[in-house]
């Protein structure tokens, strides 16, 4: 593909059932009659209601370096799965399928969509401040894409929608991050443009709104953000690395929240 025409990948929260639902929707449709779209999704609010439901412990961590981490092990896991893969997916391809966009639901098991290497020993920082080594974390690192899956199904027209749960190098399957999983798979799919749909504005540093920053600069700018975005703006880094020329971090809740964030309503990193 053309990088001009190169598909879109849209990583969004795991619900679209919310108010702007309907126009994140019709977003995606118009894309999918266009260039492509590819749909990833996360589903961690849904996971965290889950596990207070079934009385599952939330292990989550300031690793070392400062990332927000979730630590999976394997009662966790086999939630991941039901909630990712089954309930979050299929409700999302649902929504898609009501506004007449052509979607199909997949994890990154399907196929060997998304391989994954995971991480053996996690070192972070526990309630009292002391460094401590994890070594039962079922999650991992997106390391290669089943691309030629993912262009048949966007040359016939259907708009994938893809759960990141990976298939580790053993066999094993591993819960990922979503936005490191979109920013994978737009840059091994030759993607121009990446969005990444929050629930804030973008990227705030000092109290003000930033709109856009250089790849050059985006140390400097993580080093500043706080929580989720960090992990937003390493995925960022990576695409950009890969190729990508464009990630949007933007807010998903407004009104056709693709299309503006297409417009630049959001913070734009950039290749300089």
């Amino acid at each position: 593909m053309s990088s001009d025409l190169s598909p879109v990948v849209v990583k969004i929260g795991g619900s679209v059932s919310g108010a702007y639902s309907r126009t994140l929707v019709e977003d995606v449709r118009k894309l999918s009659e266009g260039q492509g779209v590819v749909v990833v999704h996360g589903g961690g609010r849904v996971l965290d209601e889950l596990c207070e439901r079934m009385g599952v412990k939330r292990r989550v961590y300031t690793s070392v370096s400062g990332f927000k981490t979730r630590i999976t092990d394997r009662e966790t896991l086999e939630l991941v799965k039901m909630v990712f893969a089954g309930k979050v997916n299929k409700e999302i391809v649902s929504e898609l399928l009501k506004g007449g966009v052509r979607a199909v639901g997949l994890s990154g098991v399907d196929g060997a969509l998304v391989r994954a290497r995971r991480k053996r020993a996690i070192r972070v920082v526990d309630e009292r401040g002391r460094k401590i080594l994890i070594r039962d974390d079922l999650s991992g690192k997106p390391i290669s894409v089943n691309v030629e899956l993912l262009e048949a199904l966007l040359n016939m027209g259907y708009v994938p929608v893809v759960a990141p749960v990976g298939i580790g190098e053993a066999g094993e399957i591993l819960n990922m991050d979503g936005d490191r999983v979109a920013a994978r798979i737009a840059g091994e799919l030759g993607s121009r443009v990446l969005v990444l749909l929050t629930d804030v504005e973008g990227v705030y540093l000092g109290g003000e709104l930033l709109t856009q920053a250089r790849l050059d600069e985006l140390e400097c700018v993580m080093a500043s953000a706080g929580g989720g975005m960090r992990r937003k703006l390493l995925a960022a880094k990576e695409a950009l690395q890969m190729g990508v020329q464009e990630v949007i971090i933007a807010s998903g809740l407004r009104e056709n929240p693709v299309a503006k964030a297409l417009s630049h309503e959001g913070c734009t990193v950039f290749r300089p």
